[in-house]
């Protein structure tokens, strides 16, 4: 009997769609496009790298995907040169070329 009542209070979809709608329309006004680093950013970027994997610092950095910047924090257990990616040791892979800043916590 409860479980009923429980039932009838409970939210549903009455406008299908409307809030994946609402969802893509957040979405587009709040895209940003990914930021252009310089020549002397990107180097400082793979020293910074190289650093921090070289002395297992921990690292904060920010990630651009898909028109969102992300902020990240971990150890670099593995560079993966061939695909051009780091590997923290939670085995997130996050595209070098996708990093936007880094600092050395």
């Amino acid at each position: 009997m409860n479980d009923r009542k429980a039932k009838k209070f409970m939210p549903f979809d009455a406008l299908e769609g409307f809030k994946e709608s609402l969802n893509n329309i957040h979405r587009k006004y709040n895209y940003l496009e990914k930021p252009v680093l310089s020549e002397d950013q990107l180097e400082e970027l793979d020293s910074l790298l190289l650093e921090c994997y070289a002395k297992m610092n921990l690292i904060n950095f920010d990630y651009y995907n898909d028109g969102v910047i992300t902020n990240y924090t971990g150890f670099i257990d593995e560079i993966d040169v061939l695909k051009k990616c780091i590997i923290l040791q939670d085995k997130k892979r996050f595209l070098i070329s996708n990093i936007i800043k880094m600092n050395i916590k």
